[in-house]
């Protein structure tokens, strides 16, 4: 870990962030190798891998040195962690990796938090059931991807992810009608009034001036509404 002598910020280097990744997982999810050549630390290293650089994990696993093979990381991840409990177990856990690394200032405070639907590529077919698998324009050589929704918050120009789950079907029509709504639909107090998507474009002060203007001319006929109302009592 190096410091900067300008600013004394901590600059972290890749193996620095894949090792905290792996003990962070270890910690909290229950994989448990007991090879003669690979053990659990080896597994997580080549399945963080391919996870960083978006590769599979057969690309991961021929340019580490001393890995283990693709097919034995799929048979520890998939009779270790996936057969053996629930996706939502499996959420349960992975979202107490991200809160057990959330930095300082962000628990036990309030915070305005964000949510977005990220679609992840998929070339295989659903593993249970096709509402699993959300249709969109192409990417990568699909239409084919998973949905996971995702909560965050911006701290010092960063975002911080706080929790993701996986939506499937019936939960992501809900997400994406909520998301509208926020975004497109909903003002908010604390934007003066403005929906987000307005701020985000810069209409915000526009918006601000075309209410201020509405507000005066219905000002003014009230005004002039009650002038009448009193000179037809008075007449």
């Amino acid at each position: 870990m190096s410091q900067s002598q300008n600013n004394g910020t901590i600059e972290l280097i890749c193996d620095q962030v894949r090792e905290m990744t792996v003990d962070t997982l270890i910690k909290h999810l229950n994989l448990v190798v007991d090879g003669h050549r690979y053990s659990t630390q080896g597994i997580w290293n080549v399945t963080v891998a391919a996870s960083a650089q978006c590769q599979a994990i057969e690309s991961a696993a021929k340019k580490l040195e001393d890995a283990p093979a693709s097919s034995t990381v799929r048979f520890h991840i998939r009779n270790g962690l996936v057969n053996v409990t629930t996706l939502g177990s499996l959420e349960d856990s992975l979202n107490a990796c991200l809160v057990s690394q959330l930095p300082p200032g962000i628990c036990g405070k309030w915070h305005k938090v964000a949510m977005d639907l990220t679609l992840i590529p998929y070339h295989g077919q659903a593993a249970v059931s096709s509402s699993e698998i959300r249709r969109g324009k192409a990417k990568l050589g699909t239409t084919h991807f998973h949905c996971y929704a995702i909560a965050y918050v911006i701290k010092k120009n960063k975002c911080i992810t706080l929790a993701f789950t996986y939506a499937q079907y019936e939960a992501r029509d809900g997400i994406w009608t909520f998301i509208d709504y926020y975004n497109h639909r909903r003002p908010h107090q604390s934007l003066n009034y403005v929906i987000p998507y307005d701020v985000l474009v810069g209409r915000a002060e526009e918006v601000i001036q075309q209410r201020r203007k509405k507000h005066i001319i219905a000002q003014q006929r009230r005004k002039e509404r009650r002038k009448e109302i009193n000179k037809r009592m008075v007449g």
